[in-house]
């Protein structure tokens, strides 16, 4: 049992309820500051979204261009922020997983947590998280 990632899904869990009075005007400047944060990291950490949205860091997002599953799977070792994560590394971790039964709850390289789409649209989707992200995925889907 991770009590540090059970104990970050309660914090994220009660700290969201507070927000559930906020007024509109709060909401947006929360949203605007998360906007800005993300987009201050990602280009900063990838070079696929440098280069995507090359001259248009500070475009608002309806005028950056659309970024689809399969453009995402094909840049993924340079869109990812993180320069040690390979996809390939990725989807062996993935597939020994699905061969030996493993457990998908406990970290990949103790600090990953890791899925992936079936596939059905022709492409897998696959995806990652560290503890703080995964720990957010989980507090949304409580």
């Amino acid at each position: 049992m991770d009590i540090r990632l059970i104990a970050r899904v309660l914090f994220l869990r009660a700290a969201w309820r507070r927000r559930d009075h906020w007024d509109a005007a709060r909401i947006t400047a929360h949203q605007e500051h998360a906007l800005q944060e993300l987009r201050r990291a990602t280009y900063a950490g990838s070079e696929f979204y440098r280069r995507h949205h090359a001259g248009l860091h500070d475009a608002p997002l309806e005028q950056l261009p659309s970024v689809t599953k399969a453009d995402l799977m094909e840049n993924f070792d340079e869109a990812v922020t993180t320069p040690d994560l390979r996809l390939a590394d990725l989807e062996n971790h993935l597939r020994s997983l699905t061969q030996s039964g493993g457990d998908p709850g406990l970290p990949w390289k103790g600090r990953w947590w890791a899925a992936a789409t079936a596939g059905t649209t022709g492409r897998r989707g696959t995806f990652i998280w560290n503890r703080t992200e995964w720990a957010t995925v989980l507090a949304s889907y409580a």
